[in-house]
This record gives structure tokens, C-alpha cells and sequence, in this order.
């Protein structure tokens, strides 16, 4: 199977859900993908330009993005200019429910293209569907 070019918009506060969804992804068989996410390691002393043109250069690169949904990411400017940035790239959106909490509201649901639970084999297969394969 040929690598799947993943981007995955998060909160950045929160990057321990970003770590968590690679981690659950990694651990699937015979999945292979490349993370072209901004992580809260690398944003650290980006302004906001160098971030949107950062993030702008990375949608360019992947098939699929992963959102994870919460009750705040439509209050998370970053988070919804990166869905905007992706549907004016033609990329494909998942959005992942947060376990636990499964919501993800409406501003942010009406954008996907899928939604997937939380669950390492429901997103593969959703992502390999987006991308065509």
C-alpha cells in the first residue's frame, strides 16, 4: 500500500490529541502514512503569517485531512481556516470524534466529506476511501 499524505487539524493546546490519533493510526496493520500536520512543537515561535503559509504549503501536499471535532473547533480560528484552506485545495475532510465526546457541531459537521468515531480500523478505512483507494 502507497503512503497516505494525512494532514490533521487540532487545537494546539491540545496537541496531546493530535499525538494520540498518530499513535492510533500507527498501530493499524499494514497502514502507512506521512503526518504533514503543524505540531505545537513546530509553531512555537512562527507569527501568524509564517503559520498560514506553513500550513498553506503542507494542504498542498496531502489527499486527506483529518479534523478532530469538539464542542469548541468552531471557536478555534485556526482550526476552520484550515477546512476553508483545504476545500479551496480540492482535499478530501474527515472528521474524527473525540472519544468520549463524540460531538462535533454543526459548523464543523456540515464541512466534512466523512465523519469516523475514534477507532483505528473506522478511519482507515474512511481515509482510504477519501483518497480513492
Amino acid at each position: 500500500m502507497r503512503p497516505v499524505n494525512l494532514f490533521i487539524s487540532h487545537y494546539h493546546k491540545f496537541g496531546s490529541q493530535h499525538t494520540a490519533l498518530v499513535r492510533l493510526l500507527r498501530s493499524q496493520d499494514g497502514f502507512v502514512f506521512r503526518d504533514y500536520s503543524l505540531t505545537s512543537a513546530q509553531h512555537v515561535d512562527l507569527t501568524s503569517t509564517q503559520i498560514e503559509q506553513f500550513i498553506k504549503r503542507r494542504l498542498t501536499l496531502v489527499s486527506v485531512v483529518l479534523v478532530i471535532g469538539g464542542r469548541y473547533a468552531p471557536n478555534r480560528p485556526w482550526i476552520m481556516s484550515e477546512i476553508e484552506w483545504a476545500q479551496e485545495r480540492g482535499k478530501r475532510l474527515l472528521g474524527v470524534r473525540q472519544p468520549k465526546q463524540g460531538y462535533i457541531p454543526d459548523e464543523v459537521f456540515t464541512q466534512m466529506d466523512a465523519v469516523s468515531p475514534w477507532d483505528g480500523r473506522k478511519l482507515v478505512k474512511q481515509i482510504l476511501k477519501l483518497r480513492g483507494s
